[in-house]
C-alpha cells in the first residue's frame, strides 16, 4: 500500500502514518510504500493538534493521498462574507461583531480538528 501526503502551502505539518503502531512520519511530498495484510490498522494523523483518523482500505494494492479538505475555505469565505455583512448593515454593534467573529473562527477550527484532512484513493 502506498500512501502520500500532499500540503498546499504548509510545509512544516508532517504526517504520522501508523501501521500497526510502527510510526512513519512524512513531510509535504513524501510517500511511504506499506506492506499491509488483512487485518491491519492503519491510522493517520496531519500535525499535532488533529484527530486520528483510520484508513479503510479494501486491497493491499491500494493507494492513497493525504491532502487538506479543500470544501472548508467555502466555510471561512461564507462566515468572511457573513462578518462583513453584519458589520456592514450594522445588525450587531462592534462587541457583538466581534463575539460573533471569534465564535465563527472557533466553529471553524473545531471543524478542522474532525474533517481537515481528508485521505483519497487513487485510481
Amino acid at each position: 500500500m502506498k500512501i502520500s501526503y500532499e500540503s498546499s502551502g504548509r510545509g512544516r505539518l508532517t504526517t504520522t502514518v501508523w501501521h500497526n503502531q510502527e510510526a512513519h512520519e512524512l513531510h509535504a511530498g513524501e510517500s511511504v510504500t506499506l506492506k499491509v495484510h488483512r487485518g491491519d490498522v492503519i491510522t493517520w494523523r496531519v500535525g499535532k493538534h488533529t484527530r486520528r483518523h483510520t484508513l479503510s482500505y479494501q486491497s493491499p494494492e491500494a493507494e492513497f493521498v493525504i491532502r487538506d479538505n479543500r470544501q472548508l475555505g467555502w466555510y471561512l469565505a461564507a462566515f468572511a462574507v457573513l462578518a462583513v455583512a453584519v458589520g456592514y448593515l450594522k445588525w450587531l454593534d462592534n462587541t457583538g461583531l466581534t463575539i460573533f467573529v471569534l465564535l465563527a473562527l472557533i466553529g471553524y477550527e473545531v471543524v478542522n480538528y474532525f474533517i481537515g484532512w481528508v485521505a483519497i484513493p487513487q485510481h
